[in-house]
């Protein structure tokens, strides 16, 4: 009677012979350093780690992997949300770790903050001009434009336009 095999070792003896190409292993490394770097920025948003732990983390892990500063330079421009509370401490390693100047950032995140709150203005008003035209008016009238069904769309427009602000940073 033969022996029955896994299907572990069934792969095993159909890739024996196979070998990675540098480009796989520098392709398989890139993304196994964009995962470590997306750790260590979940941790420090979940508030798991420090600034100072992680730029401990990343001077032992960048002297052997150069693309590090790359990857954690994308990886915090990525996380970069003008709502969250934890935009003050990307901030801090964009500026302590990374060693950049982090009034660029700044100054988008304002814009868009401003942008914003504009478009919430413009909003109202067309809100207002909508139900006025519905017969409902009158100094008490408060519109909510959270639960209008085109506010969405206008934030994800503006969100647009801060994402290209901080690719230019």
């Amino acid at each position: 009677m033969g022996k029955i095999k896994s299907t572990l070792d069934i792969v095993m003896e159909r890739t024996k012979d196979l070998a990675m190409t540098r480009e796989d292993r520098e392709v398989l490394e890139k993304k196994e350093l964009t995962d470590k770097v997306r750790g260590w920025i979940q941790q420090l948003v979940d508030r798991k780690t420090t600034v100072d732990e992680l730029k401990a983390e990343y001077a032992g892990e960048s002297t052997e992997h150069p693309a590090l500063r790359e990857i954690l330079h994308r990886e915090v421009l990525t996380r970069v949300d003008p709502s969250a509370e934890t935009l003050h401490v990307l901030l801090q390693v964009w500026e302590e770790v990374l060693g950049l100047d982090s009034a660029p950032i700044r100054r988008a995140v304002d814009a868009y903050k401003d942008s914003v709150e504009a478009a919430r203005k413009d909003h109202e008003a067309r809100v207002l001009s909508r139900l006025a035209g519905t017969g409902i008016s009158g100094t008490a009238v408060i519109p909510n434009v959270q639960a209008d069904g085109q506010w969405p769309a206008v934030l994800e427009g503006l969100k647009g336009g801060l994402a290209a602000s901080l690719q230019r940073v």
